[in-house]
């Protein structure tokens, strides 16, 4: 490691010892939904974190007590730091967190907190790092019936600023992050062997931004982090999660530890189109054992082969709404699976074409949207990339004043209740306004009602305007263009570094610093900074320079 990730040295590993979802996810606490018909087989994880000091226990008989029916327990992280819970130590009063809970019969997943921030190990040797934890003779052997496959945790970098949106994604590109990625995975299983695939865990946010929405990694098991939700959204190529954290609570009688169930709780498919596999998984079939399944409720058109649900959804079932319930073979945990099957119809969002309006001209259209899930289930409508000054509302219609000239890229999007959905883009230009408009003078009201002026009528950008009594010529002739400018010689009144007031060349891309507005008592109100045209002294001179302040109800705002 170097520089800033230099926190192995650390007693105790005191800022790198989470327990899964410690950096991911704001805190939260929130209850499983209810949306499947049995209860899901739940679990937690935990960490050095849930030892405040070297002799503190975890009540792992508690913990089974309670309903936990796994676990995952921190191995390591990068190449530098090892959980000494994980195996424990008889000589430094170290609790063997995952025999423990083997012991109580908890199913165990040993979790290994990557950081591929450069510094800490290749990919491959913090997969050998966290396996040497987890083969250690203290450890409880990897290959028991309780031991289920290693978990990568991969979320956001610790130890970057998540408020401030720094770099969460360890300094990596998406192409570096996947090959990351797939080295570990390679290592590991050689590490541990391939009859158990390694689970992933991560958050559909950060997977979708670090991977680039690499689909590689569909067929590995899933550990997603979501919470306060009640259908979670996934990351890019998986149809659904095996393991959903979904918030924190008291369990075992630790409080704020983390909370998960095995899945899934809801799917959604299309009516007509052919549905990514749904891989169904208990604690025994990911501890490497036999385990066959039976499902009554599927929707017409699927079946259930080998663990696996496929199929295409009856081309006419639209809006109809299964609860599936899926038995494993005898002895498996969880012993029944029951969830909801939504079938939705096809949803397009129409472009309208790529558009271009003039600064300053009102807009109203409507973006078309066709939903086969009936009135009942109207879509919502919601549009990025709009030009300033113009809004969407949920029906689809844009409206405002186009202020700012430029191209941009607009993304229109649709849903609805049933989960269908679409979208379209397309470009918007926005063309700079003509140098015309209403023509007048600029006064100082209230006080020497002397008018802006533009000393000599000067063309050059940088010219500094001043204040002069009122002759009604040139220099004193300023136009209101509709696209929010204010100009003299074909120049935009400008606000520079906040505070200096100038004539400059109209930006033709826009700039709210060139645009004015008027305010509630006649002032004139800069876009860009929310100030007021300024002269320091009500009783100004000839050749008082303006200046900016915050607006106010005076005599010496223009």
């Amino acid at each position: 490691m170097t520089g800033l990730r230099g926190r192995a040295g650390i007693a105790g590993g005191a800022l790198i010892i989470a327990a899964l979802g410690g950096f991911a996810i704001p805190a939260a606490t929130t209850t499983a939904p209810a949306l499947a018909a049995t209860t899901p087989a739940q679990g937690t994880d935990v960490s050095s974190l849930q030892h405040p000091n070297p002799t503190s226990t975890i009540d792992w008989s508690a913990m089974a007590s309670s309903g936990m029916t796994f676990t995952g327990v921190k191995a390591s992280e990068g190449n530098y730091y090892t959980n000494p819970y994980y195996a424990g130590s008889v000589a430094k009063s170290y609790e063997a967190d995952a025999q423990q809970a083997v012991n109580a019969g908890l199913y165990v997943t040993p979790y290994i907190f990557a950081n591929p921030y450069p510094g800490n190990g290749t990919a491959a040797q913090q997969a050998d790092y966290g396996a040497a934890v987890i083969k250690a003779s203290t450890s409880p052997a990897y290959s028991g019936n309780h031991m289920l496959p290693v978990t990568l945790d991969i979320e956001p970098d610790p130890y970057v600023n998540q408020e401030s949106n720094s770099n969460a994604c360890y300094g990596l590109t998406q192409s570096a992050m996947q090959a990351w990625i797939s080295q570990f995975i390679t290592e590991i299983k050689k590490d541990l062997g391939t009859s158990k695939a390694p689970i992933i865990y991560t958050t559909a946010d950060w997977w979708n931004a670090c991977t680039g929405n690499d689909t590689a990694f569909s067929a590995d098991p899933l550990w997603l982090a979501s919470y306060g939700v009640t259908n979670p959204g996934l990351p890019a190529g998986w149809n659904n999660y095996t393991i959903w954290q979904y918030g924190q609570g008291t369990v075992g009688g630790i409080s704020g530890i983390d909370e998960n169930e095995m899945g899934p709780v809801l799917q959604v498919a299309r009516a007509g189109t052919a549905i990514g596999t749904v891989r169904l998984r208990t604690l025994n079939s990911l501890a490497g054992q036999a385990v066959t399944y039976s499902a009554t409720g599927l929707p017409p058109g699927l079946t259930l082969s080998a663990g696996q649900i496929t199929g295409t959804p009856a081309a006419g079932d639209i809006g109809h709404q299964y609860t599936v319930t899926v038995t494993p073979s005898a002895g498996a945990v969880p012993s029944s699976i029951s969830f909801t099957w939504i079938i939705h119809g096809a949803l397009t969002v129409t472009s309208p074409g790529n558009r271009t309006t003039t600064a300053g001209t009102p807009v109203s259209l409507r973006v078309a949207v066709s939903d086969q899930d009936g009135a009942s289930y109207p879509p919502t409508i919601t549009a990025s990339g709009l030009p300033p000054g113009m809004v969407i509302n949920k029906s689809g219609v844009i409206t405002g004043w186009p202020t700012m000239p430029g191209t941009y890229t607009v993304h229109v999007s649709a849903s609805d209740a049933l989960y269908a959905s679409g979208s379209t883009t397309f470009t918007w230009t926005i063309a700079a306004a003509a140098n015309t408009g209403f023509t007048g003078l600029v006064r100082q009201v209230g006080g020497t009602a002397k008018c802006l002026n533009d000393p000599g009528a000067a063309t050059a950008n940088g010219t500094l305007l001043n204040l002069y009594t009122c002759t009604g010529g040139t220099p004193q002739a300023w136009t209101t263009v509709q696209d929010g400018t204010i100009r003299a010689q074909g120049k935009c009144l400008t606000v520079f570094h906040s505070t200096t007031v100038e004539l400059y060349a109209c930006a033709s891309s826009g700039s709210a610093n060139q645009q004015w507005r008027a305010g509630t008592d006649g002032e004139l109100v800069n876009a860009q900074y929310g100030t007021c045209l300024y002269f320091a002294n009500a009783s100004a001179v000839n050749g008082s320079k303006p200046t900016m302040s915050a607006c106010q109800n005076s005599t010496s705002q223009t």
